[in-house]
C-alpha cells in the first residue's frame, strides 16, 4: 500500500507541474528541490525552444507535495534515510525522469545550521551504513 501512495504522489506531482505551466507550448519542465526538516529550496523552470522560464517559485503547494513524497518514500525503507535532493524532468512527450540524492549535502543557497540537520536525522533516522560522512560529522558535534 505504501508503494501505491508514493506512485500516487508522483502522479499528482506530474499533473500539477504540467497544469501549472502557463502555456501549452513547452518542451521540458525541470524541478530541483533540496529539502531537510524545516528548510527547503526549490527551483522550477520550463523550456520553450531556447527560452528557460521560471515558474512556481516558492509555491507552497509544490513544496508540500515534495515533502509528502519524501516522507512516504522514507516509510518504504526506514532507517535508510530520506532523500535530500530531488530532480524531476518532464518532457512534453509525456516521458519523465526523477532522480533522488540520499547522500550528498543539499546545495542550499545558504547553509542551514547544524541543528536543522540534526532535526532531519531525528525525523528520518539512518543506520550507520546509510549515514554519509558529512552528516556523521554534524551529528558528532552535538
Amino acid at each position: 500500500m505504501k508503494k501505491d501512495s508514493v506512485d500516487n504522489i508522483i502522479t499528482e506531482l506530474g499533473y500539477y507541474l504540467v497544469k501549472s505551466v502557463p502555456t501549452p507550448n513547452w518542451d521540458k519542465i525541470e524541478v530541483i528541490s533540496e529539502i531537510i526538516t524545516l528548510t527547503s529550496q526549490t527551483s522550477s523552470v520550463y523550456f520553450n525552444g531556447d527560452s528557460v522560464i521560471d515558474f512556481l517559485g516558492g509555491n507552497t503547494n509544490l513544496i508540500d507535495k515534495l515533502k509528502r513524497l519524501r516522507a512516504e518514500m522514507y516509510k518504504l525503507s526506514p532507517n535508510k534515510g530520506a532523500w535530500y535532493t530531488i530532480k524531476i524532468i518532464i518532457f512534453s512527450s509525456g516521458d519523465f525522469d526523477i532522480s533522488y540524492d540520499y547522500d550528498n549535502k543539499p546545495d542550499f543557497n545558504y547553509q542551514p545550521n547544524d541543528e536543522l540537520y540534526r532535526l532531519d536525522f531525528k525525523e528520518f533516522p539512518r543506520d550507520e551504513n546509510s549515514t554519509p560522512e558529512w552528516l556523521k560529522e554534524i551529528l558528532n558535534k552535538a
